[in-house]
């Protein structure tokens, strides 16, 4: 396969799913080193991205960068990608609760009837938990 067709495969899956950094996706497999012209092997560190779902850190000319705490960087093509739902992270809030937390800040509760006090200060105090977990400044809650 020649470069020319993983830069139009690329262009045209940017152009359509307009990914940008910030955005979360899914890695799907892995790719084959030089599948479909793209000009990258596929590492066994790579193999952690499978499956999982990650924060895009940079979009360039070879696919998207993800971050990944235990091997790092590494950009991955976008064919092996596709958008995703935010990461859950599940904060518990006693014995009869417990809270999942998306990365955009939203809360699901797990139990049905709750007042929007209660929620609102369990919505505080799990994203200030998720926020703080994650190192993440410049955030409001």
């Amino acid at each position: 396969m020649n470069k020319q067709i993983y830069k139009d495969l690329h262009d045209a899956l940017l152009e359509e799913y307009k990914y940008k950094m910030g955005d979360t996706v899914k890695v799907l497999r892995k790719a084959e080193s030089y599948e479909l012209g793209w000009d990258a092997i596929w590492s066994e560190s790579m193999d952690v991205f499978v499956g999982n779902v990650y924060e895009i850190s940079e979009v360039n000319k070879y696919g998207v960068e993800l971050y990944d705490g235990e091997v790092g960087c590494f950009t991955l093509p976008l064919h092996v990608i596709e958008r995703g739902d935010p990461p859950l992270m599940e904060v518990e809030i006693n014995d009869e609760y417990t809270a999942i937390i998306q990365t955009d800040g939203s809360v699901k509760v797990g139990c049905q009837h709750i007042s929007y006090d209660v929620l609102n200060s369990i919505h505080k105090a799990a994203y200030k938990t998720f926020v703080d977990k994650n190192n993440w400044t410049g955030v409001r809650f």
